[in-house]
């Protein structure tokens, strides 16, 4: 089994809807450690943290998040923002703790 925990800036959420809804076959639990309200504006937000446990099959899992961009507070004369999203952190469970022998 993998298990992963994913922030997410508060620029940008994503929703138990829409990863239950993207055909991730291999995902067995899915919790959000923040409450999501995808109303808020970005400058209202908190920083999202997900943890997903998914199966491995064939040496292989594939999670994937959907990811949405908030509103941000308009500028004078427009622009873009940036929104950086970390690396997630990654754990394994292997069968006898010998990581040659995961599946």
């Amino acid at each position: 089994m993998v298990g992963m925990e994913q922030t997410l800036p508060s620029g940008v959420y994503s929703s138990i809807d829409d990863i239950n809804d993207n055909g991730c076959t291999s995902l067995i639990h899915t919790i959000f450690k923040t409450p999501v309200n995808i109303e808020l504006p970005a400058e209202k937000s908190e920083p999202i943290v997900i943890h997903l446990l998914s199966k491995v099959r064939d040496y292989r899992t594939r999670i994937y998040i959907p990811v949405h961009a908030r509103y941000h507070h308009p500028v004078a004369g427009g622009g873009t923002v940036r929104n950086e999203i970390p690396v997630p952190k990654l754990n394994l469970q292997c069968p006898n703790r010998r990581l040659e022998r995961c599946e």
